[in-house]
């Protein structure tokens, strides 16, 4: 490719390389554009060893100019959230984070919530780093402090208490087995625990224990004593690594060539409360650009911010970045790079993490790379295995059928190209006629490249459908093998798999202690279970069609409103007219309508 840089503008701004196809495979920010991209095509400009091969791939360049550096960040990170560059670090895009909500009402309850569907309020807390992070808090809450776990529902209806009480994990506020005020207690120790007040929490207990103690409450007493012995071991496994009592975030890279893992060590108050991990594979940014990528994409969303982000080199565009940070944070937010003390032992702790973590993809990465080789010289195939799609149909005596396509892409399974379908009805639903419907709208809507490798749940006889399918369509460049259990075995867990190939009578069997076995076996139960939620939920949705469309003035704002708050159409068509009225959205006129609605059926 022959460039004139002369036609590049000397101005901040950002630059979108595109391949052949006019794809944009790479977004970057520049000072002065025609200097920055002059580097990427001298020689000895830009020594990476990526660079070569992200310059074969480019066929055009196209640059926005900007008024100023932190309007560069600002564009360069829409424009990654827009085109998915390949060679850029790209963070999964989710605007919502998980919160603990302590419940409004008589009885609070604790429980998840996302933050995009709560409004800011003194009793939701979080967000947490994530969402394993806050299920371990709940889990930890629900033993320390008897709280209810039972919906509103099931709270109003409950006339005996459940197992929960009887281990001791609730007191039973249903059958009204404690007092306001007993139950007001605890819901204000989980408020306080939730606020950081661990040792006030312990000292109130130890008082609570005397008390009840004294006035001979033993049961009550040991409860106390118990929840103390839980805090206070708790406490003593949360290590205060970190001298500062404010809130810090260490960030951790380790390369090695175009393979870097980012390390992120979230500390509050001094203690290490969680760690994630980010690995990347040809990510062609520099170290400093990659850090700057990385704080914009991981903060610019959320609602609360450190006080501190340590980084292990500071990035060239430090003011402008650290002005938009402050910008959407209510207190001030430091970006630094420690050159000693403390503060760079937690970098380099943060370092040795993110080398940790590479090591161990790099070891599971080979092994994947061992036996996906292995099932190419196993089963004879034309293709190293990289992509893989297993489909599977689903249905109730014809009703409803769906169909699902997964995808294992080097050996893990990928999200992003899960594919569902919903298939035609018939009177009677044919299974095969099915397998072949969805090979067609697959194929034929090319909105993903083609696998190397298709497997087919089932024998022969839906080995040949796929043949058939893949002939028709003029496929000749995908391998292609049907998966069964061996015929006349129904013993869960012993019975062994046979594979099918095209044009081979007998079947491959594979042994038991095979790990292939257990790839194959992991790719088709993934499909199956996939496919079973997939049929489950448009069952659903066909049965809350059939009966609450039939509604006059409920629409589908109405209808989902009233699902989520009863959970099914029986539960609506039980409620009482009270219980209806808890629904915000439902109007005098609404409740009357259901009421005659289900009273005439």
């Amino acid at each position: 490719m022959t460039i004139d840089f002369s036609k590049f503008p000397k101005k901040p701004g950002v630059y979108l390389m595109k391949d052949v196809a006019g794809k944009v495979i790479y977004v970057g920010k520049a000072i002065h554009l025609q200097k920055r991209l002059k580097q990427y095509f001298l020689p000895g400009r830009d020594s990476r060893p990526q660079i070569p091969l992200l310059v074969a791939k480019i066929e055009d360049i196209e640059t926005i100019v900007v008024s100023s550096e932190k309007e560069a960040l600002l564009l360069e990170h829409s424009l990654i959230k827009k085109h998915h560059p390949r060679y850029n670090f790209l963070l999964k895009d989710d605007k919502s984070f998980i919160c603990l909500q302590i419940t409004k009402g008589p009885w609070p309850a604790l429980k998840l919530v996302r933050s995009k569907d709560v409004k800011p309020q003194k009793d939701v807390f979080g967000p947490y780093p994530s969402a394993y992070a806050a299920r371990k808090l709940l889990n930890l809450l629900q033993r320390l402090f008897p709280l209810r776990e039972c919906s509103d529902y099931v709270l109003r209806n409950r006339t005996r208490p459940c197992i929960l009480h009887q281990i001791g994990r609730c007191i039973a506020p249903c059958v009204d087995k404690c007092s306001k005020e007993e139950y007001s207690d605890f819901v204000n120790q989980v408020r306080s625990f939730l606020k950081g007040q661990d040792q006030t929490i312990v000292k109130e207990l130890h008082k609570k224990m005397k008390i009840a103690s004294e006035d001979m409450e033993y049961e009550k007493a040991q409860h106390y004593l118990e929840t103390m012995e839980h805090i206070e071991s708790l406490l003593e496994k949360q290590n205060v690594i970190s001298q500062s009592k404010i809130d810090c975030d260490i960030l951790g890279l380790y390369r090695e060539g175009g393979f870097i893992t980012l390390s992120l060590l979230i500390f509050q108050k001094g203690r290490l409360i969680d760690s994630q991990t980010f690995p990347m594979f040809d990510d062609f940014q520099e170290d400093e650009d990659l850090i700057s990528s990385f704080i914009i994409q991981y903060y610019l969303e959320k609602k609360e911010f450190p006080h501190e982000i340590l980084v292990p080199l500071v990035p060239s565009s430090i003011d402008a970045l650290t002005t938009l940070i402050n910008e959407n944070s209510p207190h001030l937010v430091k970006i630094m790079s420690p050159l000693k003390g403390s503060k760079k032992d937690l970098l380099q702790m943060a370092y040795d993490n993110a080398q940790s973590a590479f090591q161990k993809e790099q070891k599971q990465s080979h092994s994947r790379e061992e036996l996906l080789l292995d099932l190419k010289d196993k089963l004879k195939l034309s293709n190293y295995p990289e992509v893989i799609e297993c489909y599977d149909n689903s249905h109730i005596a014809g009703s409803n059928p769906v169909s699902v396509m997964i995808s294992f892409v080097n050996g893990i399974y990928d999200k992003s190209r899960v594919r569902k379908y919903h298939l035609s009805t018939e009177k009677v639903f044919d299974d095969l006629k099915g397998f072949e419907e969805v090979l067609l709208r697959r194929f034929r809507n090319q909105d993903l490249p083609f696998p190397d490798l298709i497997i087919v749940d089932g024998g022969k006889t839906q080995l040949n459908v796929a043949q058939k399918t893949l002939k028709e369509l003029n496929i000749i460049n995908v391998d292609l093998f049907a998966l069964t259990k061996e015929k006349g075995r129904h013993d869960f867990g012993m019975s062994q798999e046979r594979v099918f190939l095209p044009g081979k009578e007998e079947p491959i069997v594979l042994s038991r202690k095979s790990n292939l076995l257990f790839l194959l076996q992991s790719i088709r139960d993934q499909s199956h279970k996939f496919a079973i939620t997939f049929h489950r939920k448009t069952r659903k949705k066909s049965i809350i069609k059939s009966v609450l469309d039939q509604i006059a003035g409920i629409g589908p704002k109405k209808k989902k409103a009233l699902i989520t708050h009863f959970g099914s159409p029986k539960r609506v068509q039980e409620a009482t007219v009270d219980e209806l009225k808890e629904v915000s959205l439902l109007t005098k006129s609404d409740i009357v309508k259901i009421q005659e609605f289900f009273a005439s059926q």
